[in-house]
């Protein structure tokens, strides 16, 4: 088996932590090393991890730092102590199953070019057809086939029932090979800050231009999706719009026509907007879409930088 590290960054979400950290304890194979990078406002994660440490067995690093989801993967990057084959990223609100980092290693260590790979969410729920519809009209991922669209959007395989490769992981749980941070350089974008959000898709795709990435149907796992530290609406659109539109002239913009493409996206996440406006009788989104799309005079700047 390879040998595997652990990465869960956390932010005041204790009991989601532990959840987390008993399914790796259980693991048949478990991690020859865990790093916990923790930006909570409180002691009651570092407590969790002094105890998780003494009682697991498994050699763990814990580090307390300001929030911000790229930094704090980066900060566990530079933290690891041993020189594991595959690094996994977790998110602190996953559950792993018993065999999933038994999969993983299984998965890596029978081909040597596979430079990433994420699980199965068991629970992740299929969208309806009219979403997929949509989705699909305007060029905004319908998690079908972990493909790149032309717009710049990708998500991961719902439910797969065999292996995929893919040009994109699953933020919750995405295991590189070492060499993705060593013998490429690759590290997360730390201009993403806070929350980070789409920042999986932006590594994942910048890896998947080195090598193959696949999607395993046998590492599977639950992401609980915990409602604690978690932006609201008006936030997550804001988010949505300045992040997307950053990655997209970062990584797909050399074809002028990639624009058309990435409007469409927009212009579905504005009906988006609008639909979750009138479901929940609140502007919100639509002020985040609003607030996201003004600012990206802004972003134009900062790309060019």
């Amino acid at each position: 088996m390879v040998k595997t590290a652990v990465i869960v960054c956390t932010k005041d979400r204790a009991s989601d932590l532990e959840r987390c950290l008993n399914s790796l304890r259980s693991q048949e194979f478990p991690p020859a090393e865990l790093v916990v990078v923790d930006s909570s406002r409180t002691d009651d994660t570092r407590r969790l991890v002094d105890h998780f440490r003494m009682a697991s067995g498994i050699q763990l690093e814990y580090k307390h730092c300001e929030p911000g989801l790229t930094k704090q993967r980066n900060l566990g990057l530079r933290l690891l102590k041993t020189m594991p084959e595959v690094v996994c990223f977790l998110d602190d609100d996953v559950e792993l199953a018993p065999g999933y980092l038994v999969e993983v290693s299984r998965r890596f260590e029978a081909d040597r070019e596979l430079l990433g790979v994420c699980g199965n969410v068991v629970n992740e729920r299929k969208k309806g057809i009219l979403d997929r519809i949509i989705r699909r009209l305007f060029f905004i991922s319908d998690y079908s086939n972990g493909k790149m669209l032309p717009s710049g959007d990708a998500g991961h395989i719902h439910a797969p029932l065999r292996d995929h490769a893919v040009a994109v992981l699953a933020g919750c749980n995405m295991c590189y090979r070492r060499e993705v941070f060593h013998r490429h350089g690759l590290t997360f974008d730390e201009r993403l800050s806070h929350y980070g959000y789409m920042e999986d898709q932006d590594f994942s795709y910048r890896v998947s231009r080195h090598g193959r990435m696949e999607q395993l149907a046998n590492a599977r796992l639950v992401h609980h999706v915990s409602p604690a530290s978690r932006p609201g609406q008006k936030d997550l659109f804001e988010n949505y719009i300045i992040n997307s539109f950053y990655i997209f002239r970062k990584n797909h913009s050399a074809d002028g026509c990639a624009y058309i493409w990435y409007g469409l996206r927009l212009l579905g996440k504005l009906l988006h907007a609008f639909q979750l406006t009138l479901k929940f009788r609140s502007a919100l989104p639509l002020k985040g879409w609003i607030c996201g799309f003004s600012r990206i005079r802004s972003l134009v700047d900062r790309c060019e930088q």
